[in-house]
């Protein structure tokens, strides 16, 4: 058996009004099958399907957290009206009244945690993965809005977990290959390939940064500033 220094919990969604096949769904099956060679870079991701339902958001998440005790969580979540993916930096204090969730219900509240900060920050490698994604002739940006559904909830939630690194990628229905050019449909091998190519950027961020503890702990013990 492969030794497995870094885990990730690694998430999509079901359906959701507007969207009665979520293509993040089918990715994570995709995923389970690349658990073998994932391992054999060290990587042990355990891949879930988020309900889009306000009420069994927080438990199941709770759950899987628990169970999983993961270094890094990586959502995924399907964004129709935009044509790159967006790499999502932060995640708000708030949803949506007006939205329904795939049970037909809306939030009781406006917010998502009573007295929480209203704004968190993702804690993966945001710009490293941008860029990577871009040289992989994947379409991808920086966003700083994650919106107002489940999708931002399921971020503001897993960045108040204190895992190390936190993030999530909206993924489009159809892609704009260059600015210049129409959108096409989102095809799986490319959301595969963009979803393969973060794992493995979030896992060498949280290497080079338990090097670096370790090289501060070291220091700390010779007595060097």
């Amino acid at each position: 058996m492969s030794h497995t220094d870094v885990r990730l919990l690694v998430t999509g969604f079901g359906r959701f009004p507007g969207a009665p096949r979520n293509p993040t769904a089918t990715l994570m099956h995709r995923l389970t099958r690349h658990h073998a060679r994932l391992e054999r870079f060290g990587i042990d991701v355990t891949c879930a399907i988020l309900p889009v339902v306000y009420a069994d958001l927080p438990e199941q998440l709770d759950s899987l957290l628990n169970h999983s005790h993961p270094d890094g969580v990586l959502h995924f979540g399907l964004a129709p009206r935009r044509t790159v993916f967006s790499v999502e930096t932060r995640a708000l204090n708030r949803r949506s009244p007006l939205r329904f969730d795939a049970g037909g219900a809306r939030p009781a509240r406006a917010f998502i945690a009573a007295g929480g900060a209203f704004s968190l920050h993702s804690r993966f490698p945001a710009q490293a993965i941008t860029t990577t994604l871009e040289q992989a002739h994947i379409p991808s940006g920086l966003s700083r809005d994650a919106g107002d559904y489940l999708c931002n909830m399921a971020l503001y939630l897993s960045c108040r977990s204190g895992v190390a690194s936190t993030g999530f990628i909206h993924v489009p229905a159809r892609v704009r290959p260059r600015p210049d050019t129409m959108p096409q449909p989102l095809t799986l091998a490319m959301l595969e390939r963009a979803a393969l190519i973060t794992i493995f950027v979030m896992a060498h961020d949280l290497r080079v940064k338990r090097r670096l503890d370790r090289t501060k702990i070291q220091s700390c013990d010779k007595g060097t500033p």
